[in-house]
C-alpha cells in the first residue's frame, strides 16, 4: 500500500516532464484519510487583507508579488499558481527547500506571499508577522476559525487541500482494495484516531467506496491540469 500525499504523488506528476510510472495507470484506490486546506498569507507591509483586495493591488503596474514555495512541484507551488491564474495577475516564484526558510524570508519582508497549512502559521498570525488573505478549500480551518476561506470570498476554482490517501498497485483486485477500503474507515471512526488528525489540524473525510475516491482523483486531477496548463508549471 502506498500512503500518498496531494503534493508528493499527485501534483507533481503534473508538473515533472518524465516518470517512472504512470499515476493512473499503476496504482489502484483505496480511499481517501482527509486533508487540510492551505492558509495563504501576506507579508502585513502590504495594504491587502482578502483575495478581492489582492486582486486589484496584484494588478496595479507599480507591484511585482513574489510568491514562495517550498520546491518546484510542490502543492505550495501549485496553490501560489492556482491563486495567480484565479485573480488574473502575474506573481514571481521563488522556491526553497522546505517551507521553513520560505516562511523566514516571508517574515523578514524579503517576499511576499506563500501558503502553508493551518498549524504552524497561526502563531505568526497572532503576532502579526503575517496577515492571512484566505483558507483555500471549502471550510474553514478550526486552527484559524476567523479566516474565510476562498469559496466564501467568491473564488470557488480556488481550491487547495494538501490531502492524503492510500492507494495500491494497478492490479490489485476489487474484493481485496474492498476490504482495505472497509478497514481503512474503520481505523478513521476510532475516536483516539480523529483527536490525533484534529491535533494535526486534518479534516477526516472518509470516502463512501473505492469508486467514489477513484471520481474525486479524477476531478481533482483535472482541477490542477487546468491550473498547470495555464501557469505554464514545469519541473526543470
Amino acid at each position: 500500500m502506498l500512503l500518498a500525499g496531494s503534493g508528493s504523488f499527485f501534483i507533481s506528476s503534473l508538473v515533472v516532464p518524465t516518470l517512472p510510472y504512470d499515476p493512473e495507470r499503476d496504482f489502484s484506490p483505496v480511499g481517501f484519510i482527509g486533508g487540510s486546506a492551505g492558509v495563504i498569507a501576506i507579508n502585513p507591509r502590504h495594504p491587502v487583507n482578502n483575495l478581492n483586495e489582492m486582486r486589484e493591488y496584484a494588478r496595479r503596474p507599480d507591484v511585482r508579488l513574489t510568491f514562495a514555495t517550498p520546491g518546484v512541484g510542490t502543492n505550495g507551488h501549485a496553490v501560489g499558481a492556482m491563486l495567480a491564474v484565479a485573480i488574473g495577475a502575474e506573481i514571481e516564484f521563488i522556491h526553497y527547500r522546505g517551507i521553513g526558510p520560505a516562511t523566514a524570508d516571508l517574515i523578514a519582508g524579503r517576499l511576499d506571499l506563500l501558503s502553508n497549512a493551518p498549524a504552524p502559521l497561526a502563531p505568526h498570525f497572532q503576532s502579526g508577522a503575517m496577515r492571512p488573505l484566505a483558507v483555500a478549500g471549502t471550510r474553514r480551518s478550526a486552527v484559524v476559525p476567523n479566516v474565510t476561506t476562498s469559496v466564501e470570498q467568491g473564488y470557488p476554482d480556488l481550491q487547495a487541500s494538501t490531502w492524503f490517501a492510500i492507494l495500491t498497485p494497478g492490479a490489485t483486485p476489487r474484493p481485496i482494495r474492498g476490504a482495505l477500503h472497509a478497514a481503512l474507515n474503520a481505523v478513521l471512526a476510532e475516536p483516539e484516531v480523529q483527536s490525533r488528525f484534529a491535533a494535526a489540524a486534518i479534516d477526516i473525510e472518509p470516502s463512501a467506496s473505492p469508486e467514489a475516491f477513484a471520481t474525486y482523483l479524477a476531478e481533482d486531477r483535472a482541477r490542477w491540469t487546468r491550473v498547470v496548463r495555464a501557469a505554464n508549471l514545469r519541473a526543470s
